[in-house]
C-alpha cells in the first residue's frame, strides 16, 4: 500500500485509503462475510477523484489472512515455529488510474508531473 501511495504521489494524484469489500459477496447468506470483511479491514480500495465530485475506485488491497495457506497447505517456519502463510494481493486498474491522471493533469503531456514527463522522454 505505501509503494501506491508513493506512485500516486509521484503520478501528482490526491485520493484516498479506504476499507471496502468485494460486491460478489452480494448474494443470499454472505451478509456475514460482507460484515466480516469490512470489519477486520481485509480489504481497502485506493479512490482518486476525477473532479471536485467524482472519484473512482483505482486499486485495491486484499488481505487474505491464512486462507490460502491453510487451503492449500501452505506452510511456513519462523522462528522454529510452523504454520500457515498469510497472504495478500493488490489489483490496479489501469484504464481506471491513466483516466484519473488524464482528469486531473489532462492529455497536454507539458502540464503533466516533472517526474513523468522526465519518465517518458526518448
Amino acid at each position: 500500500m505505501e509503494r501506491a501511495w508513493d506512485l500516486m504521489d509521484e503520478l501528482g494524484l490526491g485520493g484516498r485509503c479506504e476499507v471496502a469489500n468485494d460486491p460478489f459477496f452480494a448474494d443470499a447468506g454472505t451478509a456475514e462475510r460482507v460484515w466480516s470483511q469490512h470489519l477486520l479491514e481485509l480489504k481497502y480500495e485506493l479512490r482518486l477523484p476525477l473532479d471536485a465530485e467524482r472519484d473512482v475506485a483505482v486499486c485495491s488491497f486484499n488481505f487474505h489472512d491464512r486462507f490460502f495457506g491453510e487451503s492449500f497447505g501452505i506452510g511456513a517456519e519462523e522462528g522454529g515455529e510452523e504454520g500457515a502463510v498469510h497472504t495478500s494481493c493488490a489489483g490496479f486498474g489501469l484504464e481506471r488510474l491513466a483516466y484519473a491522471f488524464l482528469c486531473r493533469h489532462g492529455a497536454e503531456p507539458s502540464a503533466w508531473p516533472a517526474g513523468v514527463r522526465k519518465a517518458i522522454e526518448w
